[in-house]
């Protein structure tokens, strides 16, 4: 009798946990760093104004570090998901003063939106997709000058958004990504991804 329960318990077991593993996964945790996003052009084109700074001191020579993003989605369906993302970009300049350097301005930029994807190409561990997102930003500008006498910084938030027609996709569970798009992503993007 005894062997019998066993036996029957190891079967339930074997049944449930090939149910479990057999599920698609609906959850997607990823990480991604972009290039060329919308905070580095709309930024290029207007800065903000350090109020505490004279007017003469300007950005040269500007350098980004790109931005950088953790993501997440859950599949509505077999093809649609909805998720969130939280990015973050940072990049520095030098501050001139009649052609001389006196500090150095720091951008940052802090971004949460709401995004969808839909999936319109699989085979195999290959998907393509296309995703769109909105958002909001917060801008923020600092500036510090070497002689430590000015240390002054502004922050602005705005609205952004992501339009992403080709991203694709190389594994199933776990794998990487590569995105060419239009938006606080940037117009690359590319990252890792792991499904649960």
């Amino acid at each position: 009798m005894k062997r019998k329960i066993g036996l029957w318990t190891v079967l339930c077991l074997l049944f449930v946990s090939a149910n479990v593993f057999s599920q698609e996964r609906k959850h997607t945790l990823e990480v991604g760093m972009g290039l060329w996003n919308t905070n580095e052009i709309i930024n290029t084109f207007s800065d903000m104004i350090v109020s505490s700074l004279p007017d003469n001191i300007k950005m040269e020579d500007g350098n980004s570090y790109g931005s950088i993003h953790l993501g997440y989605k859950y599949n509505l369906t077999d093809r649609f998901a909805l998720g969130g993302l939280a990015a973050f970009d940072y990049a520095k300049s030098k501050g001139l003063f009649a052609g001389n350097e006196v500090g150095i301005f720091h951008k940052k930029h802090y971004t949460l939106a709401l995004e969808a994807e839909y999936d319109y190409i699989r085979s195999g561990k290959f998907t393509m997709y296309g995703l769109a997102g909105i958002g909001g930003t917060l801008y923020t500008l600092g500036y510090k000058d070497y002689d430590n006498v000015i240390n002054d910084s502004n922050s602005n938030p705005y609205v952004t958004f992501q339009v992403t027609p080709i991203g694709l996709r190389f594994g199933k569970n776990i794998g990487g990504f590569l995105e060419f798009g239009f938006g606080y992503r940037g117009l690359v993007n590319a990252g890792m991804f792991v499904k649960f």
